[in-house]
């Protein structure tokens, strides 16, 4: 199955924590997935409310994960555990310096690459205000045919 281009359905969550409380996001969504050699690509397309589409793009490698996203919301945040990593959050609003600090990252898929779960635990510091807590768990399914 390595290369192969295979249709997928995607859950994704989403738990944010902040000194205001806690909030949990929760999507599904259709996408793709492929593994290369070394790495995996998993692709989504979403629609976000008064925002507009964004193409979505997970690129996870053994000691890194990067999530692109490109359309109305721009950003390429990087994921190396026990790293800070920097990047810059562009959003129809204005754009906005992102700092990423990864404590947990798990990534397990079945042998046969048809599921597979990514599992991200990060602080997101943007424009120097106080951290957010997130914790990202994107399960996939290979689509009945």
């Amino acid at each position: 199955m390595q290369d192969q281009m295979i249709d997928v359905s995607i859950q994704i969550k989403t738990e944010i924590k902040d000194e205001n409380g806690e909030e949990t996001i929760t999507r599904k969504e259709n996408g793709q997935y492929v593994h290369k050699e070394g790495f995996h690509v998993l692709k989504y397309e979403e629609h976000i409310e008064e925002i507009g589409d964004v193409s979505t793009t997970l690129i996870i490698q053994d000691s890194k994960i990067t999530l692109k996203r490109e359309g109305a919301i721009k950003m390429q945040q990087i994921f190396r555990i026990g790293k800070h990593t920097e990047s810059v959050y562009y959003h129809p609003y204005g754009s906005f310096r992102m700092e990423t600090e990864t404590y947990r990252m798990e990534f397990h898929k079945s042998i046969d690459n048809k599921m597979g779960k990514l599992f991200i635990v990060y602080d997101v510091i943007m424009n120097e205000e106080e951290p957010r807590n997130y914790t990202l768990a994107v399960e996939f399914e290979e689509e009945d045919v």
